[in-house]
């Protein structure tokens, strides 16, 4: 949901459990339940795999950040985060 707020795009390949995210012409591919990803089809190591709860795949949020270069604000007061597009 989050590169789709931002104008990217994300499709799911549901026979082996694959999200492709596409961003500004850049490209991340992560499977559910598996710890290897890829940045433009560059092998990057994540440090939790990720995971499908209640029909949604839940991906490591500061990875995903990171390789589309947005940044991550954490608010501790109200302890929400806030991402915002790097110029």
């Amino acid at each position: 949901a989050i590169i789709e707020q931002m104008g990217g795009t994300v499709s799911w390949n549901d026979e082996t459990k694959e999200v492709t995210l596409i961003y500004n012409n850049n490209v991340v591919q992560v499977a559910a339940d598996r710890e290897d990803a890829y940045i433009n089809n560059t092998l990057l190591k994540l440090d939790a795999p990720p995971t499908v709860i209640c029909g949604r795949t839940m991906l490591p949020i500061r990875f995903v950040c990171d390789a589309f270069n947005f940044d991550i604000l954490w608010n501790a007061n109200d302890q929400t985060i806030r991402i915002i597009k790097r110029l």
